[in-house]
């Protein structure tokens, strides 16, 4: 799956906002649902791009938990698809 332009521009927005400050599972929860609002996206194609860049799947563990339990360095680098 491919992803398009929104859904690269969210999860960068979403790698941003992890790098300025530290969120609780459901500040974070709230702070994607904004994201992929300001973009347009609908959230099932939002978390798609997420499951997509971190496990190569089209869906998978609640979110927000699951990105809070990553190391964040190597999370940011997968949602700007940094090598």
């Amino acid at each position: 799956m491919e992803l398009n332009p929104s859904q690269e521009k969210f999860l960068r927005d979403i790698a941003d906002a992890l790098e300025l400050r530290d969120y609780t599972s459901e500040e974070l929860h709230d702070e994607m649902y904004l994201i992929l609002k300001e973009h347009g996206l609908k959230p099932q194609k939002a978390f798609q791009a997420i499951y997509r860049v971190i496990i190569g799947q089209k869906q998978g563990p609640r979110a927000a938990s699951f990105l809070l339990s990553l190391d964040k360095d190597f999370l940011i680098k997968r949602l700007r698809q940094e090598e």
